[in-house]
């Protein structure tokens, strides 16, 4: 029964010292990309309502490791697990467009790619 009590009281001790000594877990700091894609209808290089390209896949690369996002309404955020980042290659394959951006000191990088309107035939020969 002594040693059982022993037993307890130790592992209880042993408790309380963890919990004092084990410091908070700290929040991972982490960039955030915003990409946006979209065809410019009505040409005034800003993207509007209905304008966003919806589907397509959207990739960040950073020092050779590489995500992909697909986009909903023409706009992507990925959250990237890096702080010390010099440039943040951005392709979509599909539009044959790639940028490469800076974050800023906020960890925040923003890029657009803007497509023109296709303009189409007034008359068909």
């Amino acid at each position: 029964m002594r040693k059982r009590l022993t037993f307890g009281l130790l592992g209880l001790v042993a408790l309380i010292a963890v919990a004092i000594l084990a410091k908070p877990a700290q929040a991972q700091q982490s960039t955030r990309l915003t990409v946006y894609a979209y065809v410019d209808i009505n040409g005034d290089k800003m993207m509007n309502e209905g304008e966003g390209i919806d589907l397509i896949p959207v990739y960040a690369e950073v020092d050779g490791q590489r995500q992909a996002k697909i986009a909903d309404e023409g706009k992507v955020t990925f959250s990237l697990p890096y702080v010390n980042i010099q440039a943040i290659k951005v392709e979509i394959p599909y539009l044959a467009m790639g940028e490469e951006v800076d974050p800023d000191d906020e960890l925040v990088a923003v890029v657009a790619f803007r497509v023109k309107a296709p303009e189409l035939p007034v008359y068909l020969p």
